[in-house]
């Protein structure tokens, strides 16, 4: 692009002769511009006079780039940011190149021309249409569950497997059966358990109950001894907590139970399963509570199936 000023006089600051050389020598121009006009309507300008019988020529003015000094003019700024002092020019001349590249974006008017074949050229192979599968409302698609209890997972290689121990593999073989088959109802009970705030509050109570050990039950003796000088004193024996199946159920028959607390998970639950119907002929009642194992706190075994 050349900025042409008449004479050795400065431009004007409101008009000025710009002529754009093109890619191949030639020149479009000169137009009169204002320092205010934008890169964006200038490049509609040219577009709008671009010569016919140029090989290349720009389909929108996007395509159209403007240089000057080496950089790409943009084009939100106008003529007067990118004009560089006359004074500075010899003879007064801007030069600057217009250069069209073409945007790869087709644009949405824009429909793929298919050509017609050529003579002795073969013809487009047609592409056959996928056929819409027809789906039977009747019949619903399940996805496959691999679990215990599931369908049958397709062979694999098991070398880097780990096998499960045998109490998980039973715990999870238990729980498919339960959710499979129909629970009795004697059974089912031992579902229904306390909560744990209440659980909590019956086992300090009960822990004040806690069985005498041997050394307790040693001094105790020995205290009496001392009590009576020598002489055969009964002591009182405390009140303490019974724990036992068989005693459980003795105390129970003899309706000298005030409480009954039967473990949640016995196993096998035939041990305890006839307990509650027992508890209820008998008019006594029973809860039944989770962790066996910490009930077995209060008494000296490890686990407590149930205690009264």
């Amino acid at each position: 692009m050349s900025v042409r000023v008449g004479g050795n006089q400065m431009p004007d600051e409101d008009l000025t002769e710009i002529k754009f050389r093109l890619f191949d020598g030639s020149d479009i121009g000169p137009m009169q511009c204002s320092a205010t006009s934008t890169v964006a309507s200038i490049k509609s300008r040219i577009l709008a006079e671009w010569p016919k019988d140029k090989k290349i020529t720009p389909k929108v003015a996007s395509d159209i780039k403007l240089i000057s000094a080496g950089k790409i003019l943009e084009n939100c700024k106008t003529i007067a940011q990118y004009r560089t002092p006359f004074g500075e020019l010899p003879g007064g001349i801007i030069t600057m190149h217009v250069v069209v590249q073409p945007s790869l974006a087709k644009s949405k008017t824009e429909k793929s021309v298919v050509e017609a074949p050529k003579k002795g050229s073969k013809a487009p192979v047609a592409v056959k249409k996928k056929q819409e599968k027809v789906v039977n409302p009747l019949f619903e698609k399940r996805s496959k569950q691999f679990g215990i209890g599931g369908a049958l997972p397709p062979k694999r290689d098991l070398h880097r497997f780990v096998k499960w121990p045998k109490v998980v593999r039973i715990q999870r073989q238990r729980r498919i059966l339960k959710q499979r088959l129909k629970v009795p109802p004697a059974i089912n009970q031992f579902t229904r358990t306390l909560d744990k705030n209440l659980a909590t509050s019956l086992f300090k109570m009960l822990l004040k109950y806690r069985p005498e050990d041997r050394a307790a039950k040693k001094e105790r003796l020995q205290r009496a001894q001392a009590e009576s000088e020598g002489k055969t004193v009964e002591s009182k024996k405390p009140i303490v907590v019974k724990y036992g199946l068989n005693h459980v159920t003795y105390l129970i028959e003899q309706n000298k139970a005030q409480l009954v607390v039967i473990a949640h998970d016995v196993d096998p639950i035939e041990l305890v399963v006839w307990l509650p119907a027992l508890c209820r002929k008998m008019e006594i009642p029973y809860c039944i509570v989770k962790e066996r194992h910490v009930w077995g706190q209060l008494s000296t075994r490890k686990l407590l199936q149930c205690c009264a």
